[in-house]
C-alpha cells in the first residue's frame, strides 16, 4: 500500500501540470494591486503549494484584517508568505493529505485560504515537500 501511494503521490505532483495542461485547470487571473501586497499564510499552505504545482498563478484567500470585515478574492502566488519551510508528507496519513489537497485544488473544490497582511515567512516557491523516504 505504502507503494502504491508513493506512485499516487508522485504522479500527482510531477505529472499534474502536463496532465492540466490538457484540460481546464481553472485558474484566475490575480486581482489588480495584490502583486505589491505581502501576505502571511494563517491556513492553506499545502493548497497553495499545490496551486503552485499544478502552475496556478493565484489561489482563492481570505484576507482577514484587525477590525474589519474580511474580504474574498485571488492573490497571486508570489505574494504569499508560508510560516513553514517545508511540508511535511513522509508519512502515509501526510501523503495521502498532500495528494488530496493536490486533487482538490485541481478540481478547484478547497475552500480559500486564510491570509494575514504580513511579509513573514517563506515565499511558497520555496518551500520543499518531505516525501516518503527523504530525509
Amino acid at each position: 500500500m505504502h507503494i502504491i501511494l508513493r506512485c499516487l503521490l508522485a504522479l500527482l505532483l510531477f505529472c499534474g501540470p502536463v496532465l492540466g495542461a490538457i484540460g481546464d485547470l481553472g485558474s484566475s487571473s490575480p486581482a489588480a494591486n495584490s502583486a505589491d501586497e505581502l501576505f502571511e499564510i494563517g491556513e492553506g499552505v499545502r493548497r497553495s503549494k499545490a496551486a503552485e504545482i499544478l502552475k496556478k498563478e493565484s489561489i482563492p484567500a481570505r484576507i482577514i484584517r484587525e477590525g474589519q470585515a474580511e474580504e474574498l478574492r485571488d492573490l497571486p502566488l508570489t505574494s504569499l508568505r508560508s510560516p513553514r519551510e517545508v511540508i511535511d508528507a513522509s508519512t502515509l496519513t501526510d501523503a495521502e493529505r498532500m495528494a488530496s489537497v493536490l486533487e482538490g485544488t485541481r478540481k478547484g473544490t478547497v475552500p480559500p485560504i486564510d491570509v494575514r497582511p504580513g511579509s513573514r515567512g517563506t515565499p511558497i516557491k520555496d518551500v520543499k515537500i518531505k516525501y516518503p523516504g527523504s530525509r
